[in-house]
């Protein structure tokens, strides 16, 4: 009787292994990829998303302690899940609490970022260069004048400067050292050079936009498109676009029943729209997904109804296989927020409902209230983060989608019959091999069926002592 082997030798594919026995199928799951420690030593509370950088690890920022005086961490973290703390921020030269993912520069190959309170003695945030291994340098200090309480990644623009926004806001003025001075309390929209020049191209009104939570998106036709939390013409937010030079528009004002306070950014689709993400309006009042064209056309495509989720705080990202993918921060089965998918065709289904921090005594728990993107990488799944949940400090996560089918054999005399569920239309390829000498001879297993949603079996007749099957793209 041939030994029938289940594998994956590519990273889309399944890593599973299974000798003549029935594997339960499974749909993409979700699993915790890491938790910070209760002790807060390698920080606590990550709100920024993760970027794969050019040496394949993962990096980031977590907003609070980091070990002794500490108000934030930078880190990295493996695809094996070997995670180094870089630097912990102090506000003496670096920053404090950092609430943004971090962006790779294509001119240095350094990480740049910001932190929502900047250094000492004005404490209104900063932006600030790190290196691999973790050397940080505070490039320019806010202080009122120029802007104040960033919280929203930059991004490079095709000049090599980089591009962001800080919030401002008057409900912050007079809580630190020296108040808060300037005509930037609406919020902004700089240009640093990446020797650290400073020029602030917009300053918001409030009739046109009010405090900018998140980052801007370099769309392809050259143009930055970004969103704020209030302002605009009912008070709910604006989507807005703006050119290098600072030409301001103002796309679109929420009204409240299509979506009120964007608080991420936007992600632009393969159709050339952008899809983003209103934390609360919509028909019930808990969030919804647009989508709004280039020219300002918006669509709500979701509203939110606490079942699957609500108050997103995260944009969704287009996957390799056109769908989106992305979290709410609160809502689901146990109300500490979701992992969903969005077809292309409107269709929204949860895949994942954190179950958050109210476990039993010595019960490991996966986190809650996820808000930062998510980010596909080259394995093929994406990785996120949690804000809280993770340990009994409510320190927080790191957790991975996977995105993989996982396969199925059933074996009858020397008829075997795999099987796997396929969702989402990403069509995957069944192939077999006789032998895992190099070079491996794969080949399609000829009576594949036709690839659609559903559980798709494929039997065939084998010989020899052994047989071994993967799923390809």
């Amino acid at each position: 009787m041939p030994k029938i082997i289940l594998t994956s030798f590519k990273k889309i594919f399944l890593s599973v292994a299974t000798f003549l026995l029935v594997v339960p199928i499974h749909a993409q799951t979700v699993s915790q990829f890491f938790a910070f420690p209760n002790d807060k030593t390698q920080g606590s509370r990550p709100t920024g998303s993760l970027i794969q950088a050019t040496d394949g690890d993962l990096y980031s920022t977590a907003q609070n302690e980091g070990g002794t005086g500490g108000l934030g961490v930078a880190f990295k973290i493996s695809t094996n899940g070997n995670f180094t703390k870089l630097t912990t921020f102090t506000t003496i030269n670096d920053g404090s609490f950092p609430f943004c993912a971090l962006v790779q520069s294509t001119n240095d190959g350094n990480f740049y970022g910001t932190s929502f309170l900047g250094i000492a003695p004005l404490y209104r945030g900063n932006i600030y260069k790190i290196t691999s291994a973790g050397v940080v340098t505070s490039l320019v200090a806010f202080d009122g004048t120029n802007g104040f309480y960033p919280t929203g990644a930059l991004v490079q623009g095709r000049d090599g400067n980089f591009y962001g926004t800080t919030g401002g806001g008057a409900d912050g003025c007079g809580i630190f050292a020296g108040g808060c001075t300037g005509s930037l309390t609406n919020g902004s929209i700089f240009k640093m050079t990446p020797g650290g020049t400073l020029t602030t191209l917009v300053t918001l009104a409030g009739t046109n936009g009010k405090m900018p939570v998140a980052g801007l998106v370099l769309h392809t036709n050259g143009d930055f498109y970004g969103t704020t939390f209030t302002g605009g013409a009912n008070g709910f937010g604006t989507v807005f676009k703006v050119t290098s030079s600072g030409t301001f528009t103002s796309l679109y004002s929420f009204a409240g029943s299509d979506g009120a306070n964007p608080y991420a950014g936007l992600t632009i689709g393969t159709n050339g729209n952008l899809y983003g993400t209103t934390q609360g309006g919509g028909a019930n009042s808990l969030g919804t997904i647009f989508q709004i064209t280039a020219a300002g056309v918006l669509t709500t495509l979701i509203s939110f109804d606490n079942a699957n989720g609500s108050t997103p705080q995260a944009a969704p990202k287009q996957g390799l296989d056109g769908n989106f993918y992305g979290t709410t921060a609160a809502g689901g089965a146990s109300g500490k927020g979701t992992v969903y998918v969005l077809t292309p065709g409107g269709t929204l289904i949860t895949l994942y409902s954190f179950l958050g921090y109210n476990f039993p005594s010595g019960i490991p728990n996966d986190g809650s209230t996820p808000q930062a993107d998510l980010v596909q990488i080259s394995d093929g799944n994406f990785y996120g983060t949690t804000r809280a949940g993770g340990s009994a400090n409510n320190t927080g996560t790191i957790f991975k989608l996977d995105l993989r089918p996982k396969l199925n054999s059933a074996l009858v005399g020397n008829d075997v019959t795999i099987s796997w569920l396929e969702l989402f239309g990403i069509g995957y390829r069944l192939q077999s091999a006789s032998s895992l000498t190099s070079p491996i001879s794969w080949v399609d297993v000829t009576n594949a069926p036709v690839l659609a949603d559903g559980i798709q079996t494929v039997t065939e007749t084998v010989a020899g002592a052994a047989k071994y099957y993967r799923l390809t793209k």
